[in-house]
């Protein structure tokens, strides 16, 4: 008997665990369908009246022989063993553990159940696909670019090298490069800007941050720069930069810098000089500051200190000098600074030396002086009394102070003044009396033995009054606060140089004197007698009196006819009088001068009969 014949070429489909298998009839008869599988081992058989099998509880990538009959309906006879062999898909990998780093991804997965020839690996970035085989769970995938997501997959292949498992597939991202020349500019006391250069291969953005230990503060940026505001004046700040993958998750290295904020600007500093030094307070400005600098120059050299206090006295300078003076915050790197706060400020000029008052007249005098150490632009002169003030700039060191009032006392200051008038030296003072004026022209009254004066005060004001008188001798003086003066105790009919000037409350300073002569009357004659006498002459003779006097007036009168001789001999004999005639005869000492007579002494005589 014939047996069945053989069944077409079955379509096979396969998963990890089964083999599906569809046949065609062979031509003729048939009962039912042997079925035997085996992956080497002891084969498993079933029998079925379809045409179509499901071979179950296989193992995963394992290979099986089968065979398939058709068996006649004596249930012996068999058709020809249509026989092939069919590999089950390996299982699917368990979930890998990627790390990575900016140019390789490295993975480590597990074997799936069942039977493992071999690994397919494929990735790509978008473009053509790279594909490795390897028979180990682990695998680096390198040469990859930065910062770039790459879509892999990871599949077992079965012995056959041809079955593959399901493709377990995901994306992993290479860590970005780190930032390049990460520079901070633009530096403020209350921002600052940070610029980098685009690392190599791909970010998305880039995660800037900044601390100062006690504030933080984050921005994503897809420039390569950032300006960070709102910051602490002389504050370091550490800023970060790291370049971040597209989905925000993948941070590549961070590249830092240190910076400080510039520190605040110092308040306005509070100022005191003298001749060598200018002494400074100011006010911390807001933040923080390491210490301070100062800086100052008068047009020369500058000299620069540091301080970590809030004052300072710059000294050993030049009087009457002006100085530029900058002071600005520093903060604690030792270079980054504050604004610089700039001002000017002036030395006291020192006091003028050896003021002397000269040409002192009734209305000016000339106040001089000696030019102080350092520096002065001019000199400012001021005067008064008390009642009345003056003051002039001058730039010489000289000034005839005019219009004055006689006789008062003046305080002269001095004053060495700065370039902008402002800064004044301590002053140097002396007091001048003005000379008093010339008294009035005196009225004089005189007689044998004084000289009696009366003037009237000059101008301004009087102290007292200085007398002096001569005979040609020594002087005498006298003072008196009042405007007339007796000067007794002279000796008759002497001509005496008197002067009479005004004495200012200082008791030295003099007016002009006012010097005239003045003369006692000369004494009256002694002892005059007349002897000698005849009808027409008789001889008058006398003793000389005290004193003095040049000559003598001899005149003689009858009532009808006089007659008069200046004789300088004391004695005068007078001719060509009338016999029997009384005559009165009078006898005068005169000065020499000839305008000051003394007291007459007289004698009456009659000529002979």
């Amino acid at each position: 008997m014939f047996g069945p014949g053989e069944i077409g070429e079955p379509t096979v489909s396969t998963n990890t665990s089964s083999i599906s298998l569809n046949w065609t009839s062979p031509l003729g008869e048939v009962f039912k369908y042997r079925l035997e599988w085996h992956d080497g081992g002891a084969p498993k058989i079933v029998y079925t009246n379809k045409t179509f099998a499901v071979l179950s509880d296989l193992i995963p990538g394992t290979s099986y022989t089968i065979s398939v009959n058709a068996v006649a309906g004596d249930d012996k006879t068999e058709g020809h063993r249509h026989t092939f062999t069919s590999v089950t898909r390996p299982g699917e990998i368990g979930e890998p553990t990627v790390s990575t780093n900016t140019s390789s991804i490295s993975l480590n997965w597990t074997s799936p159940l069942g039977e493992v020839f071999k690994y397919r690996l494929e990735w790509h970035d978008g473009g053509a696909p790279k594909i490795v085989y390897t028979n180990k769970t682990f695998a680096v995938l390198s040469d990859l670019i930065p910062g770039t997501s790459y879509t892999i997959s990871v599949n077992a292949v079965a012995g056959d090298d041809k079955t593959e498992g399901h493709r377990h597939t995901f994306t992993s991202v290479t860590k970005p490069e780190v930032v390049r020349n990460i520079t901070v500019t633009n530096i403020t006391t209350s921002s600052m800007s940070v610029m980098w250069t685009k690392p190599e291969g791909n970010s998305s953005f880039y995660r800037v941050q900044w601390t100062n230990g006690i504030v933080t503060g984050s921005d994503n940026v897809t420039q390569t720069h950032k300006t960070i505001t709102n910051l602490t004046a002389g504050v370091q700040y550490e800023i970060t930069v790291t370049a971040v993958t597209d989905e925000g998750s993948t941070d590549g290295q961070s590249a830092s810098v240190s910076q400080y904020t510039r520190p605040g600007e110092i308040g306005e500093p509070t100022v005191s000089t003298n001749t060598s030094s200018i002494s400074l307070n100011w006010t911390s400005p807001l933040g923080e500051v390491f210490k301070y600098r100062l800086e100052w120059h008068d047009g020369g050299a500058p000299k620069i200190v540091y301080t970590n206090k809030t004052f300072a006295v710059l000294s050993d300078l030049i009087p009457g000098t002006s100085y530029t003076i900058s002071v600005n915050a520093v903060a604690g790197d030792d270079k980054t600074e504050g604004h610089r706060h700039t001002f000017t400020s002036v030395t006291k000029p020192e006091v003028v030396r050896n003021i002397t008052v000269t040409n002192i007249t009734t209305s000016s005098m000339s106040v001089m002086w000696t030019k102080p150490e350092g520096n002065s632009s001019f000199y400012r002169v001021q005067w008064t009394n008390g009642i009345v003030t003056g003051s002039d700039n001058v730039t010489q060191t000289h000034k005839t102070i005019t219009n004055l009032t006689a006789g008062v006392q003046y305080e002269i200051t001095v004053t060495a003044v700065t370039d902008e008038g402002s800064t004044d030296g301590q002053s140097a003072s002396v007091s001048q009396y003005t000379r008093p004026g010339e008294i009035g022209e005196p009225t004089v009254s005189t007689n044998t033995s004084s000289i009696s004066l009366n003037w009237t005060s000059p101008l301004g004001e009087v102290f007292k009054y200085r007398l002096e008188w001569h005979d040609g001798g020594a002087p005498k003086i006298v003072y008196t606060n009042k405007t007339f003066a007796v000067l007794s105790d002279l000796i008759p009919g002497t001509s005496y140089t008197i002067s009479v000037n005004a004495v200012a409350g200082d008791d030295k300073t003099e007016g002009h004197r006012h010097t005239f002569t003045s003369v006692t009357k000369p004494e009256v004659v002694r002892n005059i007698t007349v002897t000698n006498i005849t009808t027409s002459s008789m001889s008058v003779m006398w003793t000389k009196p005290e004193g003095n006097s040049s000559f003598y007036r001899v005149q003689w009168t009858n009532g009808i006819v006089t007659g008069s001789d200046n004789v300088t001999q004391t004695h005068k004999t007078i001719t060509n009088l009338t016999a029997g005639v009384q005559y009165e005869i009078t006898v005068t000492a005169v000065t020499d001068e000839g305008s000051t007579d003394g007291q007459s002494a007289s004698v009456s005589q009659y000529t002979s009969k």
